[in-house]
């Protein structure tokens, strides 16, 4: 006769337990396509190509590469963000972004995954306005 303690039973248990777990739904990181090129296709790749070429970089961000990086000095630490499950922005890339938005309004093609109401732009132009003020 079948116990709940005899091997038998806990051997079905078993099988039973180890069916579910391989139907349950594998979870992960979903992440489009589009936006999974970022790395190689996004916002800092472009940023290094205008840094090679000093006219559009000026035509780009509306600004002289110099005085570009001297504000990516001063506020670097302010506008960095820690580790989170996928790849952080990085300041150069959050400042390239808010100076591209600033300058055009633009903010359509930037590859990054991030909600309307993130305040990626506000807070970098926050960051932005208190250290000019500052400095100048």
């Amino acid at each position: 006769m079948i116990t709940p303690r005899s091997p038998c039973f806990l051997r079905v248990l078993l099988v039973i337990k180890l069916r579910r777990r391989r139907r349950q739904r594998k979870r992960g990181l979903y992440l489009r396509p589009i936006l999974s090129n970022r790395i190689v296709q996004g916002e800092l790749s472009l940023v290094q190509e205008l840094a090679e070429d000093p006219y559009y970089h000026h035509r780009y961000f509306r600004m002289k590469k110099d005085t570009f990086q001297h504000i990516l000095q001063l506020i670097e630490d302010d506008i960095q963000h820690g580790h989170n499950h996928s790849r952080p922005i990085s300041p150069l890339e959050r400042l390239a972004i808010t100076l591209r938005y600033l300058a055009t309004g633009n903010s359509q093609h930037i590859r990054i995954k991030a909600p309307p109401g993130s305040g990626l732009h506000w807070l970098t132009s926050e960051h932005l306005g208190h250290v000019l003020t500052e400095e100048f």
